[in-house]
């Protein structure tokens, strides 16, 4: 009987993965289509800070509804999936006339071969994916492994403080896109987002190091706004540079190198834990994230910001507009 429900469990869980993953890149597709370019900063910041508000509110919300009935809070999360599904089917663009009659059947791997293509002939881009690939398992690193250790046991606080740091960090995510879903364009996003990796390599050292839940709570709250920043930035200059009809090949090969690099760096950056202890093993990663970031921006920073501003040229020059 617990072996049929853990399969049971893994293979929901498995679902859930897929399902999220193909909404975050179907997501990002529409978004690219359907929203202006002036506009993308301000949709792409309502998105992060309704995700930050909810991973804020949700644990006090869930446990509220479960003294409600399990039966209750599994029917109004259902709910919330139609609601959003019936949203989400009002959004439509029909295709060009005679569209399927010009282009040939497509090929998955013939698909995959030119997406991996068009990401090589561009140096900014695969140096820019290969360093989020870096953020992505400091992040999880910082959430998942280092604070914990460090609240309970560096700092000897119960688990409730550990629940505050996270709420830090969040809520610098929250007040980051929110006042960064004001802008219009950006002059260097190349090198502000460089920039942001640099906080987050810093922050990741600070954290390791910290004596005081003060200072902690401080450093996370930078930590969630800096990975804010970079989200947005990365997210709408795919939207900004890449044409339309490769978009989603170099979205998805973004996506599935990041979340590759989970299962391949995490376990290594457990090892380095056993060996050096958790503190000694953030600091480590702090310096390697740092090393990336500013690798990185020398390599492709400046080429960052000459694509994102042809991009937008080009997009004013289409709209009839001139181009600055």
């Amino acid at each position: 009987m617990i072996t049929w429900y853990g399969s049971r469990r893994s293979l929901t869980l498995l679902l859930y993965g897929v399902g999220s993953g193909m909404f975050n890149l179907c997501y990002s597709a529409v978004q690219a289509t359907l929203i202006r370019s002036e506009e993308r900063y301000a949709a792409t910041s309502a998105f992060q800070v309704g995700n930050g508000l909810t991973m804020l509110l949700t644990p006090t919300l869930a446990g509220w509804l479960f003294t409600l009935g399990r039966s209750l809070t599994l029917f109004l999360n259902a709910t919330t999936y139609v609601g959003s599904l019936l949203t989400l089917a009002r959004l439509r663009k029909d295709p060009p006339p005679f569209r399927h009659l010009l282009q040939p059947r497509s090929n998955f791997w013939l698909e995959l071969v030119d997406g991996m293509r068009y990401v090589f002939q561009r140096r900014w881009l695969w140096v820019a994916i290969a360093a989020t690939m870096f953020i992505n398992v400091g992040i999880s690193t910082i959430s998942g492994l280092a604070l914990p250790w460090i609240v309970t046991h560096q700092m000897h606080l119960s688990a409730m403080y550990y629940g505050f740091a996270m709420s830090a960090m969040t809520l610098g995510s929250v007040v980051a896109s929110y006042f960064l879903g004001g802008i219009k364009k950006l002059v260097h996003p190349g090198r502000m987002s460089y920039a942001a990796m640099t906080v987050t390599a810093l922050i990741i050292a600070v954290a390791a190091v910290a004596h005081t839940f003060a200072i902690l709570l401080g450093a996370l709250v930078a930590f969630g706004g800096a990975n804010a920043a970079l989200s947005l930035i990365w997210s709408v200059t795919l939207q900004e540079t890449i044409p339309s009809e490769k978009f989603g090949r170099v979205a998805g090969l973004d996506m599935f190198l990041s979340s590759l690099s989970l299962p391949v760096c995490l376990p290594l950056v457990g090892w380095l834990s056993s060996v050096f202890g958790v503190v000694d093993a953030t600091g480590l990663l702090g310096l390697g994230v740092l090393v990336v970031a500013l690798l990185g921006g020398a390599l492709g920073a400046n080429a960052w910001d000459t694509q994102y501003h042809l991009a937008g040229n080009a997009t004013s020059t289409r709209n009839g507009g001139t181009a600055l």
